[in-house]
């Protein structure tokens, strides 16, 4: 009984955003509303943690609406500027084809940005830009959520592994996995990634092509470069992961892989004969044919996506210590309410931080006016608070869940309860192992809380079948990778910047199945090697 009522937020919020097709500011505030009840008078949650809950949900979601922001004022400079145009014009140039276009942004592009990123920033930058190719923002995001299944697990230079995973396990845990146990962890997702993530370029076409035309024939039409393209980045994927450890699969996996379809689009090989193209943006693309484009146009074309990236890597990778430099600049608050919980956010690490100084640098390279600028600002801002709405509801939702566990009846927390109806499965537990990965990042938005959340449960669950715990961590950690396909607040900050705010649901009923059936794939190959091998 009380692991149903456990689950009467995730209902709502299914029921709301999916079924009824509610946009998320509205389903967000309703679902807290029952996730507080619930807390409150059936978990007895201790009001103190309550309160916790409610602030640190909050400034997490300001974490988040900060990149949002950002990014939304960046695509504004852009469009101001007509930089799209110029960008089109020059991507036209590589290719014609729909189907490379989307392969490339939503396949490597963002499995690059989360390798540097992660923070939901992979479908906040490509789908814009998607989006001005010609692809309807429904599809633009659709294909972005799947692109980012393989590259989360190893995205913002590992974390998911380095901290999701390392730090989910009990210290009695770690002992038992050995020294090396996040490597170990690491080389088996990325095996499974590498046999079912070469799947995927496929299927994001499938899904444009069925989003735009209710069809499928014209990707079915690419399937053997769609294959080829994942096999080249799944395949240094695993190798990077297998020698190096978790920090740089997705980076170099995207960049080897792009390297290697460029060079087969040049000679024209495994591409379809006919060339599947968006004519309304083909003839725009035509017209502006009788512009000449410089070196220089596409420098300013280019450069606020340049200083995002540029920004990301010097600080990521730490060059020159410039990112310790720039950690060290931290807003922290300690002991909320007398707890032993602290918050801590460091403003110039944030990717929105990049953002911000990208647009600005942008405002004096294109030499806007003040009314340029007071203009884009004006435009940037008008979605913003219905997002901040569904975005603060739905983090503090998660931190209910978490927290929940400091009650006066002595419960899991509600997170916990519900990962136990999946753990009672018994031998079939391998199956669903993943699922409950994915659980964790459809409400939590995040691979690494998903991983911090469920890991040492993981571990205690595969032990209990027979199941090699390095086997159980790695299938959590794939699918809390595919679960980024439908993690609600990348979901509403995505669709946010693309402004399809109202339409939430539709991307989490397109995503929902691939991602179920990715996991239960993960899934079932875990299942034969526990009792097969």
């Amino acid at each position: 009984m009380i692991t149903l009522i456990a689950l009467l937020p995730i209902f709502a919020l299914f029921f709301l955003m999916v079924i009824m097709e509610k946009p998320a500011y509205i389903a967000g505030p309703i679902s807290l509303v029952i996730t507080s009840i619930v807390a409150m008078k059936f978990w007895g949650m201790d009001s103190t943690w309550f309160y916790v809950s409610m602030i640190r949900g909050s400034f997490i979601a300001l974490e988040i609406i900060m990149i949002l922001v950002g990014t939304i004022l960046m695509i504004a400079v852009l469009k101001k500027a007509g930089s799209f145009s110029i960008i089109n014009r020059l991507i036209f140039r590589f290719s014609k084809d729909v189907r490379v276009h989307a392969i490339f942004l939503a396949w490597f592009g963002v499995a690059f940005i989360e390798g540097i990123a992660g923070f939901g920033t992979p479908s906040m930058i490509m789908a814009p830009l998607m989006v001005y190719l010609g692809f309807s923002p429904l599809a633009a995001i659709v294909a972005t959520l799947i692109g980012d299944g393989v590259a989360v697990s190893f995205g913002a230079l590992g974390v998911p592994m380095s901290i999701g995973i390392f730090q989910g396990v009990s210290a009695e845990q770690a002992v038992q996995l050995g020294e090396n146990f996040v490597s170990n962890v690491s080389i088996v997702t990325a095996a499974f990634h590498l046999v079912l993530g070469i799947f995927l370029p496929l299927l994001i076409i499938c899904m444009i092509n069925f989003i735009h035309e209710r069809s499928i024939k014209k990707a079915l039409a690419a399937w053997k470069f769609a294959i080829v393209s994942g096999a080249s980045f799944t395949i240094p994927y695993f190798l990077i992961a297998y020698l190096l450890g978790p920090e740089f699969p997705s980076i170099f996996g995207s960049v080897i892989g792009a390297l290697i379809v460029i060079y087969i689009i040049r000679k024209k090989f495994l591409l379809p004969k006919e060339e599947w193209i968006f004519e309304n943006i083909h003839n725009t693309t035509q017209l502006n044919k009788s512009n000449t484009y410089s070196f220089g146009h596409y420098f300013k074309a280019f450069f606020p996506y340049t200083c995002v990236i540029v920004l990301l890597i010097i600080t990521r990778i730490n060059i020159f210590g410039i990112g310790e430099i720039v950690r060290n600049f931290s807003i922290s608050v300690q002991n909320l309410f007398g707890t032993n919980s602290n918050y801590i956010f460091y403003p110039f690490y944030s990717p929105g931080f990049f953002f911000f100084i990208a647009s600005i640098g942008a405002f004096f390279l294109y030499r806007f006016t003040h009314r340029d600028a007071m203009d884009i600002i004006k435009t940037s801002s008008v979605k913003i608070f219905q997002t901040s709405v569904a975005l603060i509801s739905i983090l503090i939702i998660v931190q209910i869940f978490i927290y929940s566990k400091h009650n006066i009846f002595g419960y899991l927390s509600i997170a916990e309860n519900i990962a136990s109806l999946l753990t009672a499965t018994g031998p079939f537990w391998p199956l669903f192992s993943p699922i409950l990965g994915l659980f964790g990042s459809f409400i939590a938005g995040s691979s690494t809380v998903s991983n911090l959340l469920f890991a040492s449960i993981q571990v205690d669950a595969a032990l209990a079948v027979g199941m090699t715990p390095i086997l159980g961590l790695a299938l959590q950690s794939v699918g809390s990778a595919v679960g980024n396909m439908v993690a609600i607040h990348n979901v509403v900050a995505a669709s946010s910047v693309v402004h399809l705010s109202h339409a939430e649901g539709k991307v989490i009923k397109h995503n929902l199945l691939p991602a179920l059936v990715y996991g239960l794939l993960a899934g079932s190959i875990g299942l034969v090697i526990t009792y097969f091998f």
